[in-house]
């Protein structure tokens, strides 16, 4: 599946990537959605932060490739010791990464559920 969704910090978003027409024209062509994520006013926030990716790893919803021997086990360490270090790591670039993600996912997926039907009493059921 191509990648539609790009999350781009907003001022290198700006200043950078939406200023050139070939990015323009590559958007057009290839249908691609940039979608400016603004860094600096919400990274301490304990609400909209980083901080809140925790829960996605505390309760296991998180599942990374970890084979010995294999370049995704050398890729997931690298994660694996920003997540622990951070704030106080030497980088955070993949834990900013994995936030974006978080927060954005929203605009960038929903899943298309079936509604639910759910059994109801015969006079609920009439009454409708």
């Amino acid at each position: 599946m191509p990648i539609s969704h790009w999350i781009v910090e907003f001022n290198a978003a700006q200043m950078f990537l939406l200023q050139w027409d070939h990015v323009k024209r590559w958007i057009r062509l290839y249908n691609v959605e940039i979608i400016p994520h603004t860094t600096s006013k919400n990274k301490s926030d304990a609400d909209y932060g980083v901080w809140t990716i925790r829960h996605h790893y505390e309760f296991g919803r998180v599942r990374l490739p970890y084979k010995d021997r294999t370049e995704g086990k050398a890729k997931t360490m690298r994660l694996v010791n920003e997540l622990v270090r951070y704030p106080n790591g030497r980088t955070d670039d993949l834990v900013m990464a994995n936030w974006f993600f978080e927060w954005q996912l929203p605009r960038i997926f929903s899943p298309r559920r079936p509604p639910m039907l759910q059994d109801r009493p015969s006079w609920l059921r009439e009454a409708v």
